[in-house]
C-alpha cells in the first residue's frame, strides 16, 4: 500500500512538472526515501507552561474588529459579528472561545455595560460604539482569588483599576 501511495505521489509529481525527462535518473523512487524521524516527545522542562492569568490580573481593554478573533494574553479568543436581529433590534453577537470550550451571547444597547463571567473571565463593553461599528472596545480581566482563576461566583471587582 505504502509503495502504490508513494508510486502515486511521484507520477503525479512528474505529471505536474511535464515530462519524465526533467527528473533525473539519480532520483529513488518514493518508496525507498528514509523514513521520517520518529516524533520526539517533549519533555515536561522543555513544553511551555501554561500561563496562569492570576499573574498578571488587571483589566484590559482590547479592541476587536468585526469578524477577526482577537486573543488575550491569558489564551482567550474574543470575536464579533453585527447582529441585525428584528425582534431585539441592532447588537452584537460574540463568540468566546477557551481550549475547546465556547460561548455566544448578544450585547446590545440594554447590557453593553453589564459584566458577564465566563471561564473565569469577567468582561463588559466599553467606549458604547455607534451602531453597527466595525470596531468595538471591551474590559476583560480574570477573575481571581489567591492566585486561582475562578470560574464561579461573578466579577467581584475583577474591572476594577489596581
Amino acid at each position: 500500500m505504502m509503495r502504490a501511495l508513494g508510486w502515486a505521489g511521484f507520477v503525479l509529481a512528474v505529471c505536474a512538472c511535464g515530462d519524465s525527462s526533467a527528473v533525473p535518473a539519480s532520483v529513488p523512487p518514493a518508496a525507498e526515501a528514509p523514513a521520517a524521524p520518529a516524533p520526539v516527545t517533549p519533555t515536561a522542562a522543555a513544553a511551555p507552561a501554561a500561563v496562569n492569568p492570576c499573574n498578571t490580573p488587571g483589566p484590559l481593554t482590547i479592541e476587536l474588529e468585526a469578524g477577526v478573533i482577537q486573543q488575550t494574553p491569558w489564551g482567550l479568543e474574543l470575536t464579533y459579528a453585527i447582529d441585525d436581529d428584528k425582534k431585539h433590534g441592532p447588537g452584537y453577537m460574540f463568540l468566546l472561545r477557551s481550549g475547546t470550550r465556547r460561548w455566544e451571547t448578544r450585547r446590545d444597547t440594554r447590557n453593553w455595560t453589564q459584566p458577564l463571567t465566563w471561564r473565569g473571565f469577567c468582561w463588559r463593553g466599553a467606549d458604547r460604539p455607534e451602531r453597527r461599528a466595525s470596531r468595538v472596545k471591551l474590559d476583560i480581566a480574570p477573575v481571581c482569588k489567591d492566585g486561582v482563576l475562578q470560574e464561579l461566583g461573578g466579577c467581584g471587582d475583577a474591572l476594577s483599576a489596581r
